[in-house]
């Protein structure tokens, strides 16, 4: 993660394409390869502002206090991005419980967590994120006030093959995500995307402005998502962060 770190305080922070300066949000050129990574260490935003970072504009609310999650839901948090994000958190928030819910499928790995197994402010729960059942009963049991959603079937060769299981899991999971968090009243709920909503750039690079052009049906699920999670921004006015 370079030099980045998870900002809970704060007036002024640097958050990859985010440039913060108490209310005020600017959009920054992509820096870095590393620039995503950067973001989901910095996602969460002072209280108050709501921020969307893809599409033409980008709006905030004005900030009065700092936000200061204690409980987070981390979704899939035993695949390799998530598990070394995941780490991270854990390791250098100890005062922050997380608890990770995956349901261990192909291309997760619970030794991918053996650094924070031992961990007194870690969680782990197998389960299914399209199960509202079983995401409801985490978030009322642990009191969760954030929710980091990283999982998602993410083989674009095996989506030709299993389509549905693709979008069941993308699509119908992050919709029981936000169902629940909306319900809840989460604080701040960040959804981990991709580039490939974008569709294959050609040689030209693409930023956040660029029209949803996905090639698959892994793209087309992740495209999916992040149109409900916009659906419940504008709606709703959740405290969302896309990455």
């Amino acid at each position: 993660f370079g030099s980045s770190h998870f900002c809970f305080q704060g007036q002024s922070a640097q958050v990859g394409e985010l440039s913060l300066q108490g209310s005020a949000v600017e959009v920054m050129p992509p820096s870095s390869a590393l620039r995503r990574l950067n973001v989901i260490t910095h996602g969460v935003l002072a209280s108050g502002a709501s921020t969307h970072v893809r599409g033409p504009s980008v709006r905030t609310v004005a900030a009065s206090d700092e936000y200061r999650p204690s409980r987070v839901l981390f979704t899939g948090g035993a695949g390799f991005i998530g598990s070394n994000t995941l780490i991270h958190m854990v390791q250098t928030y100890p005062d922050v419980t997380f608890v990770c819910l995956d349901n261990l499928s192909e291309g997760s790995c619970m030794a991918n967590l053996d650094p924070i197994k031992g961990a007194t402010n870690f969680v782990f729960v197998q389960g299914n994120i399209a199960s509202e059942a079983t995401v409801r009963l985490i978030m009322e049991k642990h009191k969760v006030d954030t929710v980091m959603h990283f999982a998602a079937q993410s083989h674009v060769d095996r989506s030709f093959v299993r389509p549905i299981i693709y979008s069941e899991t993308n699509v119908m999971g992050t919709a029981v995500l936000l169902k629940l968090a909306h319900e809840m009243g989460v604080g701040r709920f960040m959804h981990i995307s991709t580039d490939e909503v974008y569709g294959e750039s050609l040689g030209e690079p693409r930023d956040e402005n660029a029209h949803f052009l996905p090639g698959n049906p892994y793209s087309a699920s992740k495209a999916g998502a992040e149109c409900l999670v916009r659906g419940y921004l504008e709606s709703f006015n959740m405290p969302i962060v896309i990455v």
